[in-house]
C-alpha cells in the first residue's frame, strides 16, 4: 500500500464576525500568494469569505511543500504557518498512531478486550467488557459519542449551550463506560462515531504503556516525528500566539479542556507545519510500519459509500479521489479539515 498526498492542509477556524465592518480573511495573507488565492476560493463565501477569521495551510505536492496563511488569530494578529490551532478530532489519528506503535511493540493486539486489559474493572454489562481494541479504534464498538448516562451530562450540555467548556464537566470516560448497559457492538458491528470510544481507547493505551496518554504520545509519536508544536494542555488557556476558537457568529469561545478526554481533541493543539511532518510518514517508500498500518481499511463506513469509504485505525479512508473534506463543528467553530488525498491501494 502506498499513498500520494497531493495536498494536506490544516484548515482552521472559519467563523463569521458579527460586525459588518470586520476585515475578511483575505485582507491579510502571507506565504505563497497563488496558494492563498486557491484556498480563498474554497471558503464558504468565495474570495471575500464574509468575515472569516483565519487559517493556515500547507500544500504538499510532488514532494514540495508550499505554505500560506490567511486572516488573523483574533481579529488583529496575522496568522502564520507556525500558528497553533485546536486539533479537534484530528487528534484521533494521532491516538491511532500511538496504538499502531504499541501494536508494533507487541504490547497490545487488536483482539484484546477491555475486560482483559482492565482486569480490576467491574463492568456492569459483560458486552461492554467484551469490546475489542479494534472496535474502539474503528468506531464499531457501538458506543455513544457522549454518554447521556454520565452523571454530569445535563450540566455539561448546559455549559456548552452557554458557550462554556462543557467537556470539563464530564466524568472520567473509563469510569463512565464501566457503568453503561445496553450498549456494545452486537452480533454485527457497524460504524458509529464515538468520542467516548476514543477517550477509552486512549486511557487503555496509557494503561498498557505504563505512562499517561500525553507522555506516551510524546515519546512514541510526536518526538520521533519532530512534532514539537503539537501539545496537550491540562489547564485552561491557549498556547502562546495560538488562534482563538470562534463560534459561527464570530464570537471567541472557550477552548475545550479535560485531560481524560484529550484523545478526542480537548486541550490539544497543533500547527499546519507539524501536520505536514505527520502526513509525510505515510507517503515514503521507507515509511515506518506503525504509521502506515493505520491506513489499512478494516470496516465499511456506510455514510461514505459513494466514495467507497472505509475506516482503518482512526483514519477515514476514501478509495476514490475527493476534492474537499466535509466540515465538522468542533468547539463551537467551523473546523474544516481540507485534506485532498489521492490514495492508491492494491
Amino acid at each position: 500500500m502506498w499513498w500520494a498526498f497531493t495536498a494536506a492542509s490544516l484548515a482552521l477556524v472559519v467563523a463569521f464576525l458579527a460586525s459588518p465592518g470586520s476585515a475578511g480573511v483575505t485582507s491579510r495573507t502571507t506565504g505563497d500568494a497563488a496558494l492563498a488565492g486557491r484556498v480563498a476560493e474554497l471558503l464558504p463565501d468565495g474570495r471575500s469569505a464574509g468575515g472569516s477569521v483565519g487559517l493556515s495551510v500547507a500544500l504538499v505536492e510532488r514532494g514540495r511543500t508550499t505554505r500560506a496563511a490567511l486572516g488573523t488569530t483574533d481579529g488583529s494578529t496575522p496568522v502564520t504557518p507556525d500558528t497553533a490551532f485546536e486539533t479537534g478530532s484530528v487528534q484521533k489519528v494521532l491516538t491511532a498512531t500511538l496504538l499502531a506503535e504499541l501494536l508494533e511493540a507487541k504490547k497490545i493486539t487488536l483482539t484484546d478486550t477491555l475486560a482483559e486489559l482492565w482486569p480490576d474493572v467491574r463492568f456492569a454489562d459483560p458486552a461492554v467488557g467484551a469490546i475489542t481494541i479494534r472496535q474502539l479504534a474503528t468506531h464499531t464498538a457501538g458506543l455513544p459519542s457522549i454518554p447521556a448516562q454520565d452523571p454530569a451530562f445535563v450540566r455539561a450540555m448546559a455549559i456548552h449551550l452557554l458557550g462554556g467548556n462543557g467537556y470539563a464537566a464530564l466524568s472520567d470516560p473509563m469510569r463512565t463506560l464501566a457503568t453503561l448497559t445496553g450498549v456494545g457492538p452486537g452480533e454485527r458491528p457497524s460504524f458509529a462515531y464515538s468520542n467516548l470510544g476514543y477517550a477509552v481507547l486512549a486511557e487503555t493505551l496509557a494503561e498498557v504503556d505504563g505512562r499517561d496518554y500525553g507522555t506516551a504520545l510524546r515519546a512514541r509519536v510526536l518526538d520521533p516525528l519532530g512534532m514539537r508544536d503539537t501539545t496537550i494542555r491540562d489547564t485552561a488557556g491557549t498556547p502562546r500566539g495560538a488562534a482563538l476558537p470562534h463560534s459561527t457568529a464570530g464570537v471567541p469561545t472557550v477552548p475545550f479542556t479535560n485531560l481524560p478526554w484529550a484523545a478526542v481533541g480537548t486541550g490539544t493543539w497543533t500547527t499546519s507545519a507539524d501536520l505536514v511532518k505527520f502526513l509525510a510518514t505515510g507517503r515514503s517508500p521507507s515509511a515506518p510500519t506503525a504509521p502506515t498500518r493505520t491506513h489499512t481499511p478494516l470496516a465499511d463506513v456506510p455514510d461514505y459509500a459513494k466514495h467507497d469509504g472505509r475506516i482503518g485505525l482512526g483514519w477515514q479512508i476514501w478509495l476514490r479521489v475527493l476534492t474537499f473534506a466535509v466540515p465538522t463543528l468542533v468547539s463551537g467553530a467551523l473546523l474544516c479539515t481540507v485534506t485532498v488525498i489521492t490514495a492508491q491501494l492494491p
